[in-house]
């Protein structure tokens, strides 16, 4: 039995030396570090195009409720909601400047334009 313990031990000893071990064994490495890099950064392009499209869709929103908000302010004058309209846009307004940097950095990561201006929706009353 000590006999096939030796002999198993040299053939293992043989193959680790072995050259081919070696750029086999180099070579699944660097394969396998070019594949989880490329998945990575698809990773986070895939991130930067939630944000861009996250933004995309609160404008229409944001748009679409302002114009709803202007036809109802023109259909019928309510002041009594004004205070709650106001806090409303301070808060948006705050909110919206970071998520204006947050977008452009995804926009520059993914190599598209700066959003247009003139699809940008004022938020102070008309």
């Amino acid at each position: 039995m000590n006999n096939q313990f030796l002999v198993q031990l040299s053939k293992i000893q043989q193959l680790l030396a072995d050259p081919n071990t070696f750029s086999a064994y180099s070579q699944v490495f660097v394969v396998t570090y070019s594949i989880l890099k490329e998945c990575l950064v698809l990773a986070w392009l895939t991130i930067c195009l939630v944000l861009v499209l996250f933004d995309w869709i609160s404008t229409r929103v944001i748009s679409t409720g302002q114009r709803s908000k202007d036809l109802l302010e023109n259909l019928k004058e309510v002041k009594s909601e004004e205070f709650a309209s106001e806090t409303g846009k301070s808060i948006l307004s705050a909110g919206k400047a970071g998520l204006a940097y947050t977008v452009s950095q995804a926009r520059e990561q993914l190599g598209l334009s700066e959003k247009p201006s003139d699809s940008a929706v004022s938020i102070s009353e008309k």
